[in-house]
C-alpha cells in the first residue's frame, strides 16, 4: 500500500534542521516555494523534514509526503499474549537534544520510570521479562547473557559520546555530503 499525505502539517521530530538543505532539492523555487513535490517517508526523518520545510518556508507551503507503509516508521506497538509492548522508539536517551526540544515543543512532561515491564522478545515469544525484584533481574540477565549486557551498556555510552559531536557540527552550520562522511567524522569504527 502507498499512502499519500498531501499538504498536512507534520509534527516536529528529532532528526533536526540539517535536513532542510537536503529537502530543498525537491523544491522548484528554493527561494519561495509554494509546493514541495516530495518528501519520501513518513517516519521520524520524513516527518521532521516536512515540519522543518514548513517552519522554514511558512505554513502556506504545500508539502507532499509519500509513505509506502504506515505513518510513523519504526514507531510501533506489538501485542504478545494480550499485552501491548512498544517495539519501536519507546525509550529516548537523555543525551538526545533534539528529542528534549521535541518534548518542550509539545509541552510533554518527562517520566523517569514507565509503568509496565521491560521484556526481551525474539520475534516469536518473550524470552525474558522484568520482575519486581531488581537483583533477580540482574541475576537472570547475567545467567542468560553473561557480562555481554554490561559490555553493551558501556558500548552504548561510548557511541553516545561520539554521537554528541553532531550537535557541535549543527551549531556551526557544518554539513556532510554523505552519511558515510558524517559517520567517519564521528569515529565510524564504533558505528
Amino acid at each position: 500500500m502507498r499512502a499519500r499525505v498531501r499538504g498536512v502539517r507534520m509534527p516536529y521530530c528529532s532528526t533536526g534542521p540539517g535536513l532542510i538543505s537536503d529537502a530543498q532539492a525537491a523544491v522548484a523555487d528554493p527561494a519561495d516555494p509554494s509546493h514541495v513535490d516530495a518528501v519520501v517517508g513518513a517516519g521520524i526523518g520524513g516527518s521532521s523534514t516536512a515540519h522543518f520545510l514548513r517552519q522554514h518556508f511558512g505554513p502556506e507551503v504545500q508539502v507532499d509526503v509519500f509513505e509506502k507503509g504506515e505513518v510513523g516508521g519504526r514507531l510501533a506497538t506489538v501485542t504478545v499474549n494480550h499485552h501491548d509492548y512498544e517495539s519501536g522508539g519507546s525509550i529516548i536517551h537523555s543525551l538526545n537534544l533534539h528529542m528534549q526540544e521535541f518534548v518542550k515543543v509539545l509541552g510533554l512532561k518527562y517520566r523517569r520510570s514507565v509503568a509496565g515491564k521491560t521484556a526481551v522478545f525474539n520475534g516469536e515469544e518473550i524470552i525474558l521479562e522484568e520482575t519486581d525484584w531488581y537483583l533477580l533481574d540482574l541475576f537472570r540477565l547475567w545467567w542468560r547473557y553473561g557480562i555481554s549486557f554490561i559490555r553493551l551498556q558501556m558500548w552504548v555510552e561510548e557511541i553516545m559520546e561520539k554521537f554528541m559531536r553532531i550537535y557541535k557540527y549543527q551549531a556551526h552550520g557544518y554539513a556532510f555530503s554523505s552519511v558515510e562522511e558524517l559517520l567517519d567524522s564521528l569515529g565510524a569504527v564504533g558505528f
